[in-house]
């Protein structure tokens, strides 16, 4: 019984670490992600700023 008990509980702490391992990668591709976008947009409107700035003092 105490053997069966512990050998669940193996299996329910494995499962948690796997789930929030799954979790944690997941949450950093999202991050990574974002931070990209942020980036982009960045030098996106960097861009666009300096594009009007030029084009109006022709």
């Amino acid at each position: 019984m105490l053997k069966e008990k512990t050998e669940l509980n193996r299996y329910q702490l494995d499962k948690a670490i796997k789930k929030y391992h799954d979790n944690m990668c997941k949450y950093m591709r999202m991050k990574d992600e974002l931070d990209s976008l942020t980036a982009a947009a960045s030098t996106a409107q960097y861009g666009i700023e300096a594009t009007k700035s030029s084009w109006w003092h022709k």
